[in-house]
């Protein structure tokens, strides 16, 4: 009888072939037209989903973030939670003619201070590719979340018109990021644009970081957003105009 039950076992093993785990790499895809980062495979540590499994003195069973790949999958989730459009991927690749890497990291640093950027200027001089840029720099170690302004106005609406309440909508829609980007920041002046400059931009420069970028002047913009806005803004960023010959035509 043994020696039957040894040659099952024997002829079980053979069958076995061992599987090589495929090792852990971050990949970034694009879902819905804005990129998400993902992790595939397995780290060194053996983790399950970011967890080692360990035993306890008592017998029992815990799990505990995997000290290997832990920050990269927090990482992940913050590039994902941040939203970037699709262009977005190409600007590591790009920035270099528009904005240097130590003037990235200075400002960066600036803005997670609580110091934000409103950057103003005619089209294509680069003002959302240096958004663009120090958002990248920021949500490897932040919370950052994108809004293309004129979509997210229009989703706004959208949501509102269908029996939503604008503060769900706009929590669902924003959450609460540590810095927060507002791109191509335009519109008219209605009551429902003004009500949602009140609460996304006038309310985030008093807590908490945000960059925003305008093709408007000052004067349009502030006529757009509202004195109130407007002074909440410019005491909490650094306005700068952005000038220059359109880079895209140049391309």
């Amino acid at each position: 009888m043994l020696a039957e039950l040894q040659a099952i076992c024997a002829d079980l093993m053979s069958c076995v072939r061992p599987v090589d785990i495929e090792p852990l790499t971050v990949h970034d895809d694009v879902v819905d037209g804005v990129l998400v980062r993902t992790l595939r495979g397995r780290c060194a540590a053996g983790c399950v989903k970011g967890w080692v499994i360990v035993q306890h003195e008592g017998g029992y069973e815990v799990t505990r973030p995997c000290g290997t790949c832990a920050s990269i999958a927090d990482g992940a989730r913050r590039f994902s939670a941040a939203r970037f459009p699709l262009w977005v991927g190409r600007v590591r690749a790009e920035w270099s003619g528009v904005v240097t890497i130590g003037d990235m990291h200075r400002v960066s640093g600036d803005i997670a201070n609580g110091r934000g950027r409103l950057w103003y200027g005619p089209p294509g001089t680069g003002k959302s590719y240096m958004a663009a840029a120090v958002g990248l720099d920021l949500v490897e170690s932040t919370s950052v979340r994108w809004l293309h302004w004129p979509s997210f106005v229009a989703r706004c609406k959208d949501e509102v018109a269908g029996d939503g309440r604008l503060g769900a909508v706009v929590t669902k829609l924003v959450g609460s990021p540590r810095v927060l980007i507002v791109d191509e920041l335009a519109g008219r002046r209605t009551d429902f644009e003004a009500e949602l400059a009140e609460r996304i931009i006038g309310a985030r420069a008093e807590s908490g970081a945000i960059v925003a970028t305008t093709n408007m002047s000052p004067e349009h913009c502030r006529a757009y957003l509202g004195d109130r806005v407007w002074s909440r803004l410019g005491a909490s960023c650094r306005v700068a105009e952005i000038g220059g010959a359109d880079r895209r035509r140049a391309a």
